[in-house]
């Protein structure tokens, strides 16, 4: 039986979605690879996947996210979010805790963030449709905790992540 929501994203990558008269594609990972890999996330840790819209390079393209936190306030694409979640599970039998700040981020979120940071109210942030956190594969990762910093750096390659911008040592994406 597939999962109510990875069949959701298959039909939403099936029928493709409209857009300026147009059909949006799916960019990134395949759509039948992010069904499955949603499908895993739901059986191995319940969690189930959603259509967001997603950017990259200023280009709208859908992605399948799931929640990473309990609360819901942090998101990250399927195949993020599994790369993650076995990375966190080795750091957490190391004695280390990887605990994620902030990851995919809407248009909306990150036009809110980026109206903060232009008034001097918020952090550094991109221009919305610029940022890597609106692909859903980058993560901010609380650096603060004891030994994240040097586990990060020996194993975080092994699941696919570095380091893509070099003044922000919390940011992580995962690259495959």
């Amino acid at each position: 039986m597939v999962a109510p929501g990875a069949l959701m994203l298959l039909t939403l990558a099936c029928s493709g979605l409209p857009l300026h008269g147009g059909t949006l594609r799916a960019a990134g990972p395949s759509w039948v690879t992010s069904v499955a890999l949603a499908a895993q996330l739901q059986a191995e840790r319940g969690l189930a996947p959603r259509a967001e819209m997603g950017f990259v390079k200023y280009r709208p393209h859908p992605v399948a996210v799931v929640d990473l936190s309990p609360d819901g306030s942090v998101q990250a694409e399927v195949r993020t979010a599994l790369a993650f979640f076995r990375m966190a599970d080795a750091a957490r039998r190391a004695g280390v805790n990887l605990v994620v700040v902030s990851g995919f981020r809407s248009h909306q979120k990150q036009a809110e963030l980026y109206r903060l940071y232009r008034r001097g109210r918020g952090p550094l942030a991109s221009r919305p449709g610029a940022s890597n956190h609106q692909s859903g594969r980058a993560l901010d990762l609380d650096m603060s905790l004891p030994g994240v910093k040097e586990w990060l750096r020996r194993h975080a390659r092994r699941y696919g992540f570095r380091r893509t911008v070099p003044s922000e040592r919390w940011h992580w994406e995962h690259v495959d």
